[in-house]
């Protein structure tokens, strides 16, 4: 039975954590020898069949590089769902990574001192180091050939997914809007804080919409403490026409999520850059329009299902307001069309590839 030891420490509410969360129900039934490898305290409710080791080590941390390599059992593949490794040498056979995007190499003149090291130095060793390489569209494919060409010939581009048992088409939930004080009528963004998500440029937009429309918009962001990010709060308080319309949420439980997707008149997804972009693929499940950004990646994943803006110009973002809110029929329209482009992303498909991909290695 091969053995296969997994880096979970970064399960939880972050992209890679839909991630892992998304394939290990699947992969876990597999007759694979299993070990995880998680962060202390974190609930795992998968671990029927896997044998957990708890840590303490930080992601992206000194000890992590100096000494992580003495918590790994020996095993067949270690697999890493991000750009991290130990330094030194594991007790694994082959190496499994998973590079969801090249955003530190495109942002690379943005980095700290220390996050330029890492990316120049390091990112490129461990990806060298690996036997395989997930991503997850062929933009990322293209972007990992352009910034690290040595690793060209063991790239899999693997889409991501969404749980359609989870997500799906239910009816708007008052009581969902109560609970956590929302309006019933609103726009929704989801993302984190970070500048490339381009919320400073929604918000722009959406007080130009306010002085010719009304409504509202919420914004699901978790503050992750995170480095170059924007303060929301600050931003929506040097504004007095967003200070009542604007509504920040965190902490939103996973099963209340696709709530807050269908009862939204729409997604904006306005980013910069992304890997793949998973919450309008989440939205288009559950039955929620999306205007997104006019980048590459999207027109790859969302084709002609969603309306698209151009992120560096706040009056377009303002014009796709306008016309969702005023459409209904576009609204409609781009509902059905979301939701047939979903069904290509089914989690069957995502778990078995990365199977196949496992029992080839």
């Amino acid at each position: 039975m091969k053995k296969i030891c997994l880096d979970a420490r970064l399960l939880g509410p972050s992209g890679i954590g839909t991630y892992l969360s998304n394939f290990l129900p699947f992969l876990l039934n597999e007759n694979i020898d299993w070990t995880i490898l998680i962060k202390k305290g974190t609930t795992f409710p998968y671990a029927a069949n896997a044998t957990l080791i708890e840590t303490t080590t930080p992601i992206y941390s000194a000890k992590g590089l100096l000494l992580f390599h003495m918590e790994i059992p020996k095993c067949d593949i270690y697999w890493s769902p991000h750009f991290n490794l130990p330094l030194f040498p594991i007790p694994a056979k082959k190496i499994l990574m998973t590079l969801c995007d090249c955003f530190h190499f495109h942002y690379y003149n943005k980095l700290t001192q220390r996050e330029k090291l890492y990316t120049k130095y390091l990112i490129p060793r461990f990806a060298q180091r690996a036997s395989q390489i997930i991503t997850i569209s062929e933009f990322s494919k293209k972007e990992i050939k352009k910034y690290i060409p040595t690793v060209s010939e063991k790239i899999n581009v693997i889409p991501c997914a969404v749980d359609t048992q989870l997500f799906s088409t239910s009816k708007p939930s008052i009581s969902f809007l109560r609970k956590h004080s929302l309006p019933s009528d609103y726009f929704l963004a989801v993302g984190s804080p970070k500048k490339h998500k381009n919320l400073d440029g929604l918000l722009l937009a959406f007080s130009a919409f306010l002085k010719k429309r009304k409504g509202n918009l919420v914004i699901c962001s978790n503050n992750q403490n995170l480095l170059n990010q924007i303060s929301l709060p600050d931003l929506i308080s040097k504004n007095p026409l967003l200070k009542p319309h604007v509504h920040i949420v965190s902490n939103i439980a996973k099963s209340d999520m696709p709530k807050l997707y269908c009862n939204a008149k729409a997604l904006i997804f306005p980013s910069f850059y992304e890997g793949f972009g998973l919450p309008p693929l989440e939205a288009m499940t559950s039955a929620c329009p999306c205007i997104l950004s006019d980048i590459e990646v999207h027109k790859e994943i969302y084709g002609s299902a969603a309306i698209y803006i151009y992120p560096n110009d706040p009056s377009s973002i303002t014009n796709a307001l306008i016309q969702i809110d005023q459409n209904k029929n576009l609204r409609d329209e781009l509902i059905k069309k979301g939701l047939m482009q979903a069904e290509k992303y089914s989690l069957s498909t995502f778990a078995k590839a990365h199977i196949d991909l496992l029992k080839s290695m």
